[in-house]
């Protein structure tokens, strides 16, 4: 695939600035990781860690003595799949506390820990029911207080009657300092409604930039945030894949190559925006993240 990609980047000089030989690179690290067992242990375990205090959450516990390079033991989870739980006849407060779980966990994986699974699609989803009341009773519920420019995350403490539980970590994404800040600030950007920033946040974070036409970059970008945020960003006015997918576009189009994990939590949210439009088409993305973004970010 190496010679490949150094092939295409001689033939098509118009590609050079994909870094196709880089790209290759990194996927044959990330699916040589993937295929080792011993990381996909570790990351259940800091999951299990980061998630300790968030008991709507439960990842599978890797039992350390019997973790290879090629096998792993770990605990049985049962649950029922999530998807099963979009029907009709499910009730709709169970489905929006479900919705809003994912999403809570989702955030909190790339805002507060720096550290996503990358691979929260329905068929690594299950929920594990705690409660006899289980489609009545609200799960533990994080909060967020602002102090200053310090967000401190918390429980509302309440009776939990299912768990979320997250399986097969093999897949995941972490982003430097650099990187992290640059995707906080592309977030509070769009909160504001400030496309202009948002270009300016990809043109400067970007891993390549080929970009001749800077002012029609923002142009375009903005006008896909005003968009967005005219209709605010619940599941029900806006299809959260679709404006990712423009955005992608638009990177293309102009030339902006992103780093590959930041690439990766964003096709993340792609992936559970399907999930959660099924649950609760009126659960507000950018709504439940602002809490997360330091305040002098966004005012």
């Amino acid at each position: 695939m190496e010679v490949g990609a150094a092939a295409l980047e001689v033939i098509f000089r118009d590609l050079r600035w994909l870094r196709l030989r880089d790209s290759v690179l990194e996927f044959s690290l990330l699916m040589n990781r993937q295929l080792d067992l011993r990381v996909e242990a570790q990351n259940l375990t800091r999951f299990r860690r980061n998630f300790r205090n968030f008991p709507s959450v439960r990842f599978p516990t890797p039992y350390q003595p019997f973790v290879r390079q090629r096998v792993m033991l770990e605990s049985w989870e049962e649950g029922i799949p999530v998807g099963s739980l979009t029907r009709d006849d499910v009730p709709a407060d169970l489905k929006r506390e479900l919705a809003a779980v994912g999403v809570d966990a989702l955030l909190k994986m790339i805002f507060i820990d720096n550290f996503c699974h990358a691979d929260m699609h329905p068929g690594n989803l299950f929920v594990k029911v705690t409660g006899k009341d289980f489609p009545n009773i609200r799960p533990d519920k994080m909060i967020y207080e602002d102090i200053g420019d310090v967000v401190i995350v918390g429980l509302q403490k309440q009776a939990a009657p299912f768990q979320l539980v997250i399986v097969d970590a093999g897949l995941t994404a972490s982003l430097s300092q650099y990187d992290f800040d640059s995707f906080r600030g592309v977030f509070a950007a769009v909160v504001k409604g400030d496309g202009n920033l948002v270009a300016e946040q990809f043109l400067h974070h970007a891993a390549a930039n080929a970009c001749s036409d800077r002012a029609g970059f923002r142009r375009e970008l903005s006008k896909l945030v005003h968009v967005a945020r005219s209709k605010e960003l619940s599941l029900n006015q806006i299809d959260v894949g679709e404006l990712l997918s423009d955005v992608f576009a638009i990177l293309v189009k102009y030339q902006v190559k992103l780093e590959s994990n930041f690439i990766s939590i964003m096709l993340g949210i792609m992936v559970l925006e399907g999930l959660g439009r099924s649950l609760d088409p009126n659960l507000d993305i950018l709504e439940k993240a602002r809490p997360l973004l330091v305040r002098k970010l966004i005012f």
